[in-house]
């Protein structure tokens, strides 16, 4: 490259054609980052003029610039190899790489910098990565109500699960959430109205959700919720359970019940201490929401002791 660099001119007019030749910007700088020579692409890179950064040095157009070339400089000297990397300035993105051109006793004499103008790859990039995003939050949300869906639910129960088998967790309890006669409030009033029930159950979960990390809902399908409590015990389980069959019952006298429909809830509750590990906490949840809707509906029931038993808050469960 360009060894042994004098003030001859033939030496100047061959390095200035060989840098406006290069389909890049480029610029050959010395050791103490002053640049010697530069094409008009490099210039552009600081939306200037060659005139305006020839015999300038890094540090006088940009301290970031200087102090990374400082830091590559002392690599160069000891022979290493710089790879290729990233760099941005004035809203584009380079990919630069730093050659050392040295005399015949080795040492570094000067340093072509060249870049890749790569804005338009790391823009598709951008891009890619807010599609990817968006795909993730389709696969694990659930689209009319915001919250996590099966998906994300199946995938959190398993390791939640394997935690315990880990003895990385010590509790873990499963609410599980039916809208009581949704089937007739659809055949009556119409989906429009059923999708306006299950939204406004929708937001009371996700408060829950925003209370703390220990509590996640998930819409598992149609008018079933579920919401898993990690670090809870089956008490704290069902006392939520039983708040949130209270809210639904108020929702339900300050909004529905004037437009002919009643809301409510039924809930199942399990907790790991009362279920081996390796069977499925869904079907014991769903075997208590059986006997609450068996029971009236608009109730909880939870398992415990090898039975299901109705909630009360007088009472607690054991």
């Amino acid at each position: 490259m360009f060894v042994n660099l004098s003030n001859d001119v033939p030496v100047v007019v061959k390095t200035e054609n060989i840098l406006k030749a290069l389909p890049m910007p480029a610029a050959l700088l010395n050791t103490d980052g002053k640049i010697l020579y530069a094409n008009e692409l490099y210039a552009q890179c600081w939306i200037t003029t060659v005139d305006c950064v020839v015999n300038k040095t890094l540090k006088e157009l940009s301290f970031s610039s200087h102090a990374n070339f400082m830091s590559n400089l002392e690599l160069l000297k000891q022979g290493q190899v710089i790879e290729p990397y990233e760099y941005s300035q004035f809203g584009h993105c380079y990919l630069v790489s730093l050659s050392g051109n040295y005399n015949d006793r080795k040492e570094l004499v000067s340093v072509l910098v060249c870049g890749t103008d790569i804005t338009h790859i790391k823009h598709k990039e951008d891009g890619l990565k807010q599609q990817n995003l968006e795909l993730k939050k389709l696969s694990e949300y659930d689209y009319l109500t915001g919250l996590m869906n099966r998906r994300s639910y199946d995938d959190h129960y398993l390791r939640y699960r394997e935690a315990l088998k880990n003895n990385q967790l010590k509790s873990l309890s499963l609410i599980l959430i039916d809208i009581d006669n949704f089937k007739q409030i659809n055949d009556v009033f119409g989906h429009v109205m059923g999708d306006e029930v299950i939204c406004h159950l929708s937001k009371m979960l996700h408060q829950i959700n925003h209370s703390t990390v220990w509590r996640q809902a998930y819409r598992y399908g149609g008018e079933e919720f579920i919401i898993l409590l990690t670090e809870s015990i089956l008490d704290e389980a069902c006392h939520l359970a039983e708040n949130l069959r209270k809210n639904v019952e108020q929702l339900n006298e300050r909004l529905f019940k004037q437009l002919g429909i009643h809301v409510s809830i039924s809930c199942g509750v399990v907790s790991s201490k009362d279920i081996p590990l390796q069977n499925d906490f869904f079907e014991y949840a769903d075997k208590a929401m059986y006997y609450a809707k068996k029971n009236n509906k608009n109730c909880v029931y939870y398992f415990s002791k090898n039975e299901y038993v109705r909630y009360s808050k007088k009472s607690h469960c054991y």
